[in-house]
């Protein structure tokens, strides 16, 4: 046994004797002369370690980097495209999911060029936009704070200027209530008021909130707060804003069933009333579900003015002597229209009916220059 330590202890003086710190510092520090000792990343000082995109950095390395990984999901996005597993539709190396949303505003994931590419989407136009995002959009409009809120007290509310409804797509009213709903008795009644009803309310919708079961004393959450989607107490179709107004002005009543005191909460109770819905957008005035470029390209409506616009959704034309473009207005191009004709006896430029144009219709037409609604 004493053998063995005189034995190491030789060994380990001898080996000091052939190591001077002064002259090689890997005695007293070998990370110094090994590359390869704090290398946690490259794969040449990891053997082994995985490199799916043969950039020489470890997986674990890039992904702990940031900007390799858009999805995060653990995997490289460069190998996750290289073996299939995600899509990049028009090659611009970014994984599909990962893109500007401003690109996808569809929100299905793809781009909106790859979606129109594929024919997924409609393009009628040929503008790069897809026709869907283009033509409708979500509403959401919402009163002022109504009150004071509870027994005694009705109050009415309007929204003014909505845009036109589609016919398909979700319409939801809710509120938001601030008073004294803390029991199921306590009830906020919403009385939606259809336009031009015959007879009177027969398309109107009744809604309802009431606060859900406490937990605990009645009075616990009283003056806390609450809301809602609107429950029906119509015809149990839920609301329907088609049904109550195309677009423009909607109007409605608010109350409240006996035990809602308005002097509770110190006298500040109230309601705001939303609305949320699925609407045309200017693209497509008339609400059809075509874009108004379209439509009028393909013949299915008229523009005979040549403004953009279906004339349905003009304001009404007026018939202005002398307008020959239907303009709504007489001006040069009018009269270079007029001046075309100099001679000849073309019966839609012919002012005073007398068979030819000639100075006489000129006039005329001087006599109505300007605006057609002046």
């Amino acid at each position: 046994m004493l053998l063995g330590l005189i034995t190491v202890l030789s060994l380990g003086t001898r080996a000091a004797a052939q190591c001077d710190p002064l002259e090689d510092p890997c005695c007293w520090d070998p990370c110094m002369c090994d590359p390869c000792c704090w290398d946690y990343c490259s794969v040449s000082c990891n053997p082994g370690a995985p490199d799916c995109n043969g950039n020489g950095r470890s997986d674990y390395c890039d992904l702990q980097g940031g900007g390799y990984d858009c999805d995060w999901n653990g995997v490289i996005d460069s190998c996750e495209l290289a073996n299939g597993t995600a899509a990049d539709c028009n090659g611009d190396g970014v994984i599909d999911s990962c893109g500007d949303p401003g690109t996808d505003c569809n929100g299905n994931g793809l781009p909106d060029a790859c979606d129109i590419a594929a024919g997924i989407a409609e393009d009628c136009n040929q503008n790069g936009l897809i026709d869907g995002c283009e033509k409708q959009a979500w509403i959401h409009v919402e009163t002022l704070p109504i009150g004071p809120i509870g027994v005694g007290f009705s109050h009415s509310f309007t929204f003014e200027d909505l845009p036109p409804v589609l016919g398909y797509g979700p319409s939801e009213l809710s509120v938001d209530v601030h008073g004294d709903f803390d029991s199921p008795a306590e009830v906020l009644f919403v009385h939606v008021i259809a336009p031009g009803g015959d007879p009177p309310g027969i398309n109107d919708y009744w809604g309802y909130y009431a606060p859900p079961p406490p937990s605990g004393d009645f009075g616990s959450s009283a003056c806390a707060g609450g809301g809602g989607i609107l429950s029906d107490l119509s015809q149990g179709f839920g609301f329907e804003l088609g049904q109550t107004a195309p677009g423009g002005t909607l109007t409605g009543e608010v109350s409240t069933s006996i035990a809602v005191d308005p002097l509770l909460c110190q006298g500040d109770t109230w309601v705001v009333i939303r609305l949320r819905y699925f609407a045309a957008t200017s693209a497509d005035c008339n609400a059809n579900g075509l874009l108004d470029s379209c439509e009028i390209a393909a013949g299915y409506t008229a523009d005979v003015n040549n403004n953009g616009i279906p004339d349905s959704c003009d304001q009404p034309l007026t018939n202005c002597t002398g307008d020959f473009n239907v303009s709504q207005s007489v001006d040069g191009l009018d009269l270079a229209l007029l001046m075309s004709d100099w001679g000849t006896s073309a019966a839609s430029r012919d002012l005073d009916q007398d068979g030819t144009i000639g100075g006489a219709d000129v006039a005329i037409l001087f006599a109505h220059w300007g605006n057609c609604d002046q």
